[in-house]
């Protein structure tokens, strides 16, 4: 079976899937550490790293579905387990497991 190319390119989803991650985890510490009456923005910037996660994560599903890549099952619990990151080390390691 021939490789399907990503729905994105791969920089691009690498990009959203790290700038997501930064989002997660800076709005996380801001909602930690700031007063009750900035919660609005901190919920927009949360609500930005969830949107693009999820694009990610469906892109990085829909790829190991498409492709003959070794370990696939190994992908489906990391991605329903650890999802943030393993859609990073998907798309870095993505040539290799082809």
């Amino acid at each position: 079976m021939k490789e399907q190319p990503l729905y994105l390119n791969k920089k691009t989803a690498l990009v959203m899937a790290t700038l997501g991650l930064l989002s997660f985890a800076f709005s996380f510490y801001l909602k930690f550490n700031t007063s009750q009456s900035d919660l609005s923005s901190i919920d927009f910037i949360l609500g930005i790293g969830a949107l693009l996660q999820f694009v990610v994560w469906l892109i990085v599903m829909v790829d190991i579905i498409r492709n003959p890549i070794h370990n696939k099952w190994m992908w489906y619990i990391s991605l329903f387990t650890f999802a943030p990151l393993a859609c990073i080390l998907y798309l870095i390691n993505r040539d290799k497991h082809m």
